[in-house]
């Protein structure tokens, strides 16, 4: 029972930035318009992208884990927390560079705006 208490923190927070991984990444793939179609880019999300997350954060948490927070026990669970969060932007990275998609004025920086903040492509806030 303790292994299994001592892990769900983990598994929680994987399955959590797994999450808002695919959905930042569809949303991104869209904006760019990568991919045919809505269903072509549920499937690279679903089949190529989600898993390579999946298998990098448990590989550098394994890792993580084995070789550097069990010497820090106080600093365990956020390193850990902070290495996951660091493997899926690094995995984002790597497929953002791999399939460019169609160039938008302001880039990325505007999608940021687009995603987190419903601006429209092209728009201005108001107030």
């Amino acid at each position: 029972m303790r292994k299994i208490s001592g892990v769900l923190p983990y598994f929680l927070f994987v399955a959590v930035v797994t999450a808002f991984y695919m959905h930042f990444t569809f949303s991104y793939m869209k904006y760019f318009d990568i991919g045919v179609n809505d269903g072509m880019r549920l499937m690279d999300v679903f089949l190529t992208r989600a898993p390579a997350a999946i298998f990098s954060q448990v590989a550098a948490l394994f890792f993580l884990d084995k070789f550097v927070s069990r010497h820090l026990n106080q600093w365990r669970i956020p390193l850990n927390f902070v290495a996951s969060f660091v493997v899926v932007c690094i995995v984002f990275w790597g497929f953002s560079i791999y399939s460019q998609g169609v160039a938008r004025e302001g880039g990325f920086i505007q999608f940021l705006g687009y995603y987190f903040l419903g601006l429209e492509p092209g728009r201005i806030p108001s107030g």
